[in-house]
């Protein structure tokens, strides 16, 4: 395991046998909800029976903390540096909460004769190939449910409380989805009632997941 892993495990659980069994009700892991109870029983007892420590707790913070993660699918590489930049400040901090990847779909070569609906199609076929089945899919589109930050960050909670193992965002073409990746989706989003280009979205919404987790996690980014 990497030192920044080690981290992350420690900012989700905090080394408290009560925070651990906290994360466990909220994500329902029942296999592991006897097992705590008798660590915080032997805790109560004394503490030279079981001390959590950073160091003793980590082998069981992270089976937990890696059980759920999140994933930006997007189509087409970012190419403007000052995006790339904001896109991998964010998701370091994201991964200083949990488990994040962004995962890019080649952009679709001799598009020159190719109609929008036509890009739709082929481009839906490589996202659904992407896919697992067990993933939740959230589209990131214009005709979406739309969240203040707040909100957005209890959409999140939500899922992670549903023991969901893969929280998929999906960012699409020039052109959107196609109708098999809307039938296949669990849900939508918009960011805005704005229009952003697709590669600038990128950015904007690695900043309010970002945001999110630092509101579930009541750390002061966020100001209301």
């Amino acid at each position: 395991m990497s030192a920044a892993n080690k981290n992350n495990a420690n900012s989700i659980f905090h080394c408290r046998p009560d925070a651990i069994y906290i994360n466990i009700l909220k994500r329902n892991f029942h296999g592991l909800f006897i097992f705590t109870i008798l660590l915080l029983i032997l805790g109560s007892v004394s503490d030279s029976l079981f001390k959590f420590t950073p160091d003793n707790c980590f082998s069981l913070q992270i089976e937990l903390f890696e059980y759920m993660k999140i994933k930006l699918l997007q189509i087409g590489k970012t190419t403007e540096a000052y995006l790339l930049e904001g896109i991998s400040h964010y998701e370091k901090r994201i991964n200083g909460f949990i488990p994040q990847s962004i995962e890019t779909i080649p952009s679709l070569k001799d598009t020159n004769t190719a109609t929008p609906e036509n890009m739709k199609l082929r481009e839906g076929e490589l996202i659904l190939a992407r896919l697992k089945p067990d993933d939740v899919v959230v589209l990131l589109d214009e005709n979406g449910k739309t969240f203040d930050s707040v909100g957005f960050s209890n959409f999140l909670e939500k899922q992670f409380n549903q023991s969901i193992r893969n929280l998929v965002f999906i960012i699409g073409g020039a052109y959107g989805f196609s109708d098999s990746v809307y039938k296949r989706a669990n849900f939508k989003i918009a960011l805005s009632e704005m229009t952003f280009s697709h590669q600038l979205v990128r950015l904007i919404f690695m900043e309010q997941l970002y945001r999110g987790m630092t509101i579930i996690h009541k750390h002061p980014y966020h100001h209301q």
